[in-house]
């Protein structure tokens, strides 16, 4: 499925021996038409300012679904061959994640001196404690470990799953502003002496489709409550996403980090379907 990944990267020399810090910010389920940069019909202006600002690939291809994709990034393998063909499901039921045997990206840049952090959703296996994050080349984790939470109560199939370091944790709030908080606090509080990568994971805007009611009043407009309550999920996606590049650039470090962005797969085929209000 055709896919849009877009690559900011601003004076940094290929040839130099200082490290550039790596910022990937990946969204979940948001299609190439939610974004107005595209034409579509919900405004983006964050996103779109990436997109502008920075190189666009528009012949990018990722899985259809969720963990295939993560797989492959965390990997460099096609998801026909690290073993992970399908999204991961209930952790009692499937005993297995991302294959240990791959090495994979946090470990490697962990390795070579990185400060590496996670903001949001892993997504790569959960049954036992060597498939974590924290296990996998992450020196911090925050968010949650499956796939798609509420994003009040932070729930998956009627659990809790929201943690940091692996400890439960419980906390109120937006998912989508939790994890931007996160992310924000871990570039205001950078290692100095250390790059950074940094890998921020929305669940936004996968189901079940909600936001806060400020984000949808801003949509009084659409007539269709669905459809109000997608568009203030992906308005409330870009304004925080719009925070973190504000901090980025108030550190003064924009000029020697490389910023990734994509989506995981395309959107939702039917919200009718599967829509839980808030």
């Amino acid at each position: 499925m055709l896919k849009y990944i877009l690559i900011l990267v601003f004076s940094i020399s290929l040839l130099s021996s200082e490290r550039p810090n790596i910022i990937i910010i990946i969204t979940d389920d948001l299609g190439w038409g939610d974004v107005s940069y595209n034409g579509g019909p919900i405004n983006t202006p964050n996103i779109d300012k990436l997109a502008h600002d920075g190189l666009q690939m528009n012949r990018f291809y990722s899985a259809p679904t969720c963990s295939p994709t993560r797989a492959a990034l965390f990997t460099g393998i096609n998801s026909l061959k690290n073993g992970i063909i399908r999204p991961l499901n209930n952790p009692t039921a499937e005993r297995y994640g991302l294959p240990l045997k791959h090495k994979i990206l946090p470990e490697y840049l962990k390795e070579i001196g990185y400060q590496t952090a996670l903001s949001g959703k892993w997504h790569l296996g959960m049954f036992s404690d060597e498939y974590l994050p924290r296990n996998r080349g992450f020196e911090s984790t925050y968010g949650h470990l499956g796939g798609g939470i509420g994003y009040f109560d932070h729930a998956l199939s009627g659990r809790l799953d929201w943690h940091r370091n692996g400890e439960i944790l419980y906390e109120d709030g937006y998912s989508t502003e939790l994890i931007a908080n996160e992310a924000i606090r871990i570039i205001e509080n950078k290692d100095p002496n250390r790059p950074l990568f940094l890998y921020i994971a929305f669940n936004a805007p996968h189901t079940p489709i909600q936001a806060p009611e400020k984000n949808i009043e801003l949509f009084n407009y659409i007539e269709d409550p669905l459809d109000r309550a997608y568009a203030a999920n992906v308005n409330a996606l870009d304004t925080e996403i719009g925070k973190i590049i504000d901090t980025i650039e108030g550190q003064g470090i924009l000029e020697e980090t490389i910023i990734v962005f994509f989506s995981d797969n395309g959107p939702v085929f039917d919200l009718s379907l599967i829509h839980i209000s808030e």
